[in-house]
């Protein structure tokens, strides 16, 4: 839903700096958050036109990406109606689409309007991972949505919000106007992403708050969730783990496995086993050269998966049981690497 916005905030008087500030940010964080949001083409069948709305990268699992949006946007109201295999189009290639899979979770309008796509990452694909706001809104707060009229278009003032419905706990807005177009777009403070819009009845636009979506896609469904607030949960990660290890490393499924660093001469025995317990790696690039991640697959062959320049920092999402090489610009392993707690972060030297 959603095409236009009218979002004018009418004063007797001019803005305090204060206010003026509090624009200016909120204005800021909606550009900087554009990459994480995607325009969804569903189609429902023959003889009824495709439809377009908005969604927003959440984090990775391996190569894909977990997109959440609005459940009406990929369902329809019919049983069985639904896109099974929408289209994403990311905002650093518009250009192209790429198909995604609808997942069988989902919360109907009445429940929540929520679902989840996997998109396979093209490989251009970035997106911001300190990026929402868990401090429940309060009246008076300035907010922007980021997705309208099937483009990336901001407004340029933003909407106020009025309250939180008592009974859906849905965040309301006045102001934002939204129409046709832009459902499953982020609603967007000075801070992140505080929800996702989900309706519009004309005097208020609604949205869910980012705080229950999350709860659901991590909590309830367990899909991978990498994004953070602005304290940022890289911050309170254990520090750095030692050298490589000469002790041969044991592929441990448990949910507390230990994990660690290893000998590469290691590397010709060890192999993914069956996903059962995801975890996240941070990968540090404090070499003087360009590295690459490899993840060991099912057969324990190298697939390429990323590379890291000098100076940069990388986070990704994987499984317990799932090895990853660390290999230089020449293609020579550095350090094998095993998810558990000894391994959080992974400084590559």
């Amino acid at each position: 839903m959603f095409t236009s916005m009218m979002a004018a905030v009418v004063a007797n008087v001019w803005p305090s700096v204060g206010a003026l500030a509090q624009t200016t940010d909120g204005d800021s964080k909606a550009m900087a958050l554009r990459p994480n949001v995607v325009k969804i083409t569903a189609s429902f069948g023959q003889g009824m036109g495709p439809k377009t709305g908005f969604g927003f990268i959440v984090g990775q699992q391996q190569n894909r990406l977990v997109v959440v949006t609005a459940d009406h946007v990929v369902r329809g109201d019919d049983p069985g109606s639904e896109d099974k295999a929408p289209l994403i189009t990311f905002f650093l290639n518009q250009g192209s689409q790429v198909e995604g899979k609808l997942e069988g979770v989902g919360l109907p309008r009445g429940r929540g309007d929520l679902a989840v796509i996997l998109v396979p990452n093209p490989g251009f694909a970035r997106f911001v991972t300190e990026a929402i706001d868990l401090m429940p809104p309060v009246r008076g707060d300035r907010v922007w949505v980021v997705g309208r009229a099937e483009g990336w278009n901001i407004p340029a003032s933003p909407g106020v919000v009025a309250d939180a419905d008592p009974f859906t706990q849905r965040i309301r807005v006045e102001n934002l106007g939204a129409r046709v177009g832009s459902s499953g777009g982020p609603l967007v403070s000075g801070k992140g992403i505080v929800g996702m819009i989900v309706d519009d009845d004309g005097l208020y636009t609604e949205a869910t708050p980012i705080s229950s979506i999350q709860a659901q896609v991590r909590d309830n469904w367990r899909y991978v969730w990498q994004l953070t607030s602005q304290a940022g949960q890289l911050a309170v990660l254990p520090p750095a783990p030692p050298s490589p290890t000469s002790v041969a490393p044991v592929n441990d499924t448990r949910a507390d496995a230990i994990g660690g660093i290893f000998s590469c001469r290691y590397e010709d025995g060890l192999k993914s086993l069956a996903g059962s317990h995801s975890t996240n790696l941070v990968f540090k690039n404090s070499s003087r050269s360009d590295i690459s991640l490899f993840w060991l697959n099912y057969d324990g062959k190298r697939t390429f998966y990323y590379t890291l320049h000098q100076g940069a920092q990388f986070s990704l999402a994987t499984y317990i049981s799932h090895p990853w090489v660390v290999v230089d610009d020449h293609g020579q392993c550095l350090e094998l690497v095993l998810p558990g707690k000894l391994t959080a972060i992974v400084n590559v030297q």
